[in-house]
């Protein structure tokens, strides 16, 4: 395998599926106008999207190793095909519920497939912050794509049947490489996975996911709801904010690695989510909109950290099984924090947010937990 030719494809993968994963919240708005959906019932949108997260997660965590890492990829890739080809000649709120399932498909296998074969390349190459970095620059360019198209008074079908277009044929040119292996190991039975889950690096790590993916996803879903009646902000400026976000978001990744050396991994878990507690207090109480910036930026670094110092201490048979939960619990997670925090938008937006306030706190104590586990620092052998 050419590790550096097989990163920067990774690396592009990454930032490809983050334009079309993150093209739906900024159209959350657009899809309550276009079907009259109330905000609550417009909460199935990421409900649907993280089911279908969850069945590709946890489906997939058994059968990737088996499967094989390359096929994984090319099968996430097809459910993307299919994902926005229904969203791109949707006229029904049915429709679009169908394709947001299969684009949920695609976040859990192709996620699932790109962490494996990126924690299989050397350390040298694996740069977690960067590569997760590439989603948030994904995150950049998604919510101008779709101002840009709105503004010209394109439907946001117009949108999806180009994306529809790219997903066909990255299939066909992934399908070609012949640097990119199929690289399987012994299929993990039901009852090794349930030893390889009972390690408290594994279950306290599968937690801050959870909690961390759901509130993460439902402050940029509800963000263009919060900006337009509790901030006032138009659609336009609404776009340009969450796009700004995610810049911060993406700076915050870029400079994990570096802060991770300084801190270590415990330590920037919890002093990123206390920044988080800090930033999203001061947007609610001063009503100012540009404190969710910092939001993005101390979000930046959580996951690539917890993420590394996880698969740091697996086999890299076991991170096919721990990258498939790690996935599925995010989107359990989106399930239930990213349809409470629409639910509580109904009463009040800022309400919504209140929610984040919790689970952030939580992360805190099972963080400082992970850190006084012995489980946690064990190392496994390959």
């Amino acid at each position: 395998m050419n590790q550096m030719k097989t990163r920067n494809y990774l690396y592009f993968l990454h930032f490809l599926t983050s334009i079309i994963i993150n093209s739906v919240a900024p159209l959350m708005t657009t899809i309550q106008s276009e079907y009259t959906v109330s905000i609550s019932q417009s909460a199935l949108v990421p409900l649907l999207n993280t089911a279908g997260v969850l069945i590709s997660n946890f489906a997939g965590g058994f059968l990737i190793a088996s499967m094989g890492l390359k096929t994984s990829l090319q099968l996430g890739l097809l459910f993307g095909l299919l994902g926005t080809a229904l969203f791109a000649t949707s006229y029904s709120f049915l429709q679009v519920l169908m394709g947001v399932f299969f684009i949920g498909m695609t976040t859990g296998t192709v996620f699932m497939s790109l962490t494996s074969i990126f924690a299989s390349l050397d350390s040298k190459y694996a740069n977690y912050g960067l590569f997760h970095a590439f989603f948030g620059i994904g995150g950049i360019v998604s919510p101008l794509i779709t101002a840009f198209f709105l503004k010209a008074n394109f439907s946001y079908r117009n949108i999806f049947a180009l994306y529809t277009v790219v997903m066909a044929l990255i299939l066909v040119y992934t399908s070609m490489l012949k640097y990119l292996e199929n690289t399987r190991h012994p299929a993990i039975q039901p009852k090794e996975a349930l030893g390889i889950i009972s390690r408290p690096l594994v279950y306290l790590t599968l937690l801050i996911f959870l909690l961390y993916a759901g509130t993460e996803i439902g402050i940029t879903t509800w963000s263009g709801n919060l900006f337009e009646k509790a901030f006032l902000l138009s659609k336009s400026n609404a776009q340009l904010l969450l796009s700004t976000f995610w810049a911060a978001y993406t700076f915050g990744r870029i400079i994990t690695e570096y802060i991770d050396r300084k801190l270590g991994a415990i330590r920037t878990i919890i002093l990123s989510s206390v920044m988080v507690i800090i930033s999203i207090a001061a947007m609610l109480t001063i009503k100012n909109s540009v404190m969710f910036i910092f939001i993005g930026l101390f979000l930046g670094p959580i996951f690539p950290t917890v993420q590394k110092y996880a698969n740091s201490k697996l086999s890299q048979r076991e991170i096919g099984l721990y990258s498939g939960l790690s996935y599925g619990f995010t989107g359990f997670g989106s399930m239930l924090i990213v349809t409470s925090m629409g639910l509580a938008a109904d009463v009040d937006t800022r309400l919504s947010y209140v929610i984040a306030l919790f689970t952030f706190t939580v992360i805190i104590f099972i963080a400082a937990a992970l850190g006084r586990k012995k489980g946690g620092q064990e190392n496994a052998k390959n």
